[in-house]
């Protein structure tokens, strides 16, 4: 990459490494708004394999490439794009952001990437699918004064040409998808911190607001170290950047090595800010490092699990928060922080299922809502609940070895979880697709007749279902809108244990103790 601090105008090239399955004489890759000036490929034997066709999709932001002859399986093939783009300040993608330095009254700029979910592809042509992990390398040509940031570390800062231009060249990223991939160019400040097991923590920061990074980089090494622990595997990296952007669209963006924040839920000074904002300073960073593993180490095989990667960490967050504030009481607050909010956005006909059936860019941007953060985590936490948290930790710990550098699917998972509790006899699948694949939840309604307790399952909705669209197709469940539901039941007979009882049809019975009283 060669960007102009100027301009902002940037130009590019890039090498794709590549085979293919089956003999074909096309490839397609995906580009957005980029204008491709040269297009070449070679066999691993430096063999020219003549381009002579190419073909763009705007509406799927696709590239159709055809050969002159076929591409041969399992051989090597090198795919070269030059490429060029004007940057724009638009909070995705490649962009420009600025703020003004109030000691100055200067507007200073900066050049910053935010790529989830879709977005890669107008930075630079590639494969942009999570599946389809690669070893990113990077060069950035950039002005003497600014420095460059990219996933991985900087092994070398050398001069690029006699206008004073320096390219600072990366090391090769671990596999990962595209959406993790990040590169800034700017002039902050750099704090940094080492952990327990020696990974290196900076913050990067615009220098007026300097003194306000302490918090959290504090936070980000102590909590670093709690996941490596929890989730029994290594953080992969060396090192791990947290930069304050001051335009950006999300709160913070998990890119492997170099986590983005909006500088609101990053800054923190003591002397000033509240106890809300040291709260949410805290959830965000422990947010996105339970990413590092949720999401970068292991990444959902297709957006349809998005809940994967969100709905762990909304819930791992809290386990992070709790280690370093015990006394904020994290789990006691989920209820009210997490659960009543995704049950008010579940309660409604217009819902949708955890796993949504995803296509294309704009529905995928969709699902980016409570019910993949905030519902996800509830459903970890009843996990928590009915498995325990020795199990949880081992079936977490077996999915995140098993599948390291990879993709997986929520099946992957209940099968870790159900080795895990294999003792216990429970069928992670069964009981969690109910709740998975459908939407909504279930109102119980309980009643007493001698000695049995009579449970009632039903959707619950909020409003009156329209019934001009009973027949609606979706909101049609595979289920038929019943829940495989873990019970708990406490009688004055059970003061010191509970009772787990599975409800998994529309009514269930219960036999209580002989002579135990009618008190609720």
């Amino acid at each position: 990459m060669k960007p102009n601090m100027t301009t902002f105008y940037n130009t590019g090239s890039v090498s794709i490494w590549l085979t293919v399955t089956e003999r074909t004489d096309f490839v397609v890759i995906h580009t957005k708004k980029l204008n491709i000036t040269d297009i070449t490929m070679t066999s691993a034997d430096d063999m020219d394999v003549p381009v002579i066709r190419r073909l763009e999709c705007t509406q799927h932001e696709q590239l159709f490439i055809g050969f002159d002859g076929l591409l041969v399986p399992n051989r090597n093939y090198s795919l070269r794009l030059t490429f060029e783009r004007q940057l724009e300040e638009q909070l995705e993608g490649f962009y420009v952001s600025s703020y003004v330095d109030t000691r100055t009254g200067v507007r200073k700029y900066l050049l910053t990437t935010h790529f989830e979910p879709t977005s890669a592809r107008s930075a630079f042509p590639c494969f942009d699918e999570p599946a389809l992990k690669a070893s990113f390398s990077m060069k950035l040509v950039h002005e003497r004064d600014f420095e460059a940031f990219f996933n991985s570390e900087r092994v070398d800062r050398v001069p690029y040409n006699k206008e004073g231009l320096i390219m600072s060249v990366f090391e090769p990223t671990v596999p990962m998808s595209t959406y993790l991939v990040a590169f800034i160019v700017c002039d902050f400040n750099i704090h940094a911190k080492q952990t327990r097991e020696g990974i290196n923590i900076r913050a990067i920061v615009p220098d007026e607001q300097d003194s306000q990074s302490n918090y959290a980089l504090n936070s980000a090494a102590s909590i670093l170290s709690y996941y490596q622990e929890f989730f029994n595997i290594t953080y992969p990296l060396s090192k791990l950047d947290l930069v304050a952007v001051p335009d950006f669209g999300g709160g913070a963006m998990e890119n492997w090595g170099l986590i983005t924040f909006r500088t609101s839920v990053f800054l923190y000074n003591d002397n000033e800010s509240n106890s809300e904002t040291q709260e949410q300073v805290a959830i965000v960073v422990a947010h996105e490092l339970a990413h590092m593993w949720f999401g970068n180490l292991v990444t959902m095989n297709w957006w349809d699990d998005l809940w994967l990667n969100e709905g762990f960490a909304s819930y791992i967050e809290n386990l992070g928060v709790n280690y370093i504030h015990p006394e904020w009481k994290m789990m006691e607050q989920f209820v009210v922080t997490t659960t009543q909010y995704a049950m008010a956005m579940d309660s409604l006909q217009t819902s949708h299922p955890i796993r949504a059936d995803v296509k294309n860019p704009t529905e995928i941007e969709a699902i980016f809502d409570m019910i993949s953060y905030k519902k996800g985590a509830s459903l970890i936490r009843m996990l928590d609940n009915f498995l325990g948290i020795d199990n949880l930790r081992i079936g977490l710990s077996a999915f995140l070895h098993k599948y390291q550098y990879k993709t997986a699917k929520t099946s992957d998972l209940w099968h870790s979880f159900s080795d895990a509790s294999r003792i216990h006899g429970i069928n992670v699948s069964a009981i969690m697709d109910t709740w998975v694949n459908q939407k909504g939840f279930p109102v119980i309604t309980v009643r007493r007749i001698g000695n049995q307790l009579m449970l009632n399952q039903r959707r619950f909705l909020s409003s009156i279902p329209d019934s001009d669209n009973i027949d609606d197709p979706s909101d049609i469940s595979p289920f038929g809108y019943k829940w495989i539901i873990p019970v708990t039941i406490i009688t004055d007979r059970l003061s010191r244990e509970s009772r787990l009882v599975w409800f998994n049809t529309s009514t269930c019975r219960y036999h209580l103790m002989p002579n135990t009283s009618g008190s609720k």
